[in-house]
């Protein structure tokens, strides 16, 4: 009996205590996925890194797959308790086509007396990438165009206005 007791003392302090002393490492990260249309070999989005804990945090930021095309801006950084940081995903894939993978977003904490726990959460990537100019360059392109042909005719006017009055 004296034995139960003593067990029975020791459970509620662990159960008791443990919770004190476990705290894990958060992240939050949005948005939830990425979709990058890339255009003329590249691509860019934004994530948004929070760190929702009391401790100071050590983040890494990778690709899953296609690490040479795609790279985050910065790929290590700290952040303060409540801090954010905005991180910036580029993508530079020669060929056409879509490619899909994920951003992990690794996170743990930097003092040394707490437990040191990784916390990660993967977004989806979805990259799309084409050659073809998009709208907004073909408008630019037309403008251009039209613009260069009304600059050649005022000049050419010019000349034949200045000619016809030397004559």
């Amino acid at each position: 009996m004296k034995y139960y007791r003593i067990f029975t003392l020791a459970i509620i302090v662990i159960v008791t205590i443990t919770p004190l002393t476990v705290r894990a490492v958060g992240i939050q990260v949005s948005p939830s996925k990425l979709d990058v249309q890339q255009t003329h070999n590249s691509g860019e989005a934004e994530l948004v890194v929070a760190n929702p804990t009391a401790d100071v945090l050590l983040f890494e930021i990778y690709p899953d797959d296609f690490e040479k095309e795609i790279k985050a801006n910065p790929s290590s950084f700290t952040l303060e308790a409540g801090g954010r940081k905005t991180v910036k995903v580029i993508t530079r894939f020669e060929k056409e086509n879509t490619f899909v993978t994920n951003i992990s977003v690794v996170s743990h904490a930097l003092a040394e007396n707490k437990l040191q726990t990784n916390t990660g959460v993967k977004i989806p990537v979805t990259v799309t990438a084409s050659n073809e100019p998009t709208k907004n360059n073909t408008l630019l392109v037309i403008a251009g165009l039209l613009g260069a042909a009304l600059v050649a005719k005022l000049l050419y006017e010019h000349r034949t206005k200045k000619k016809n009055t030397l004559s």
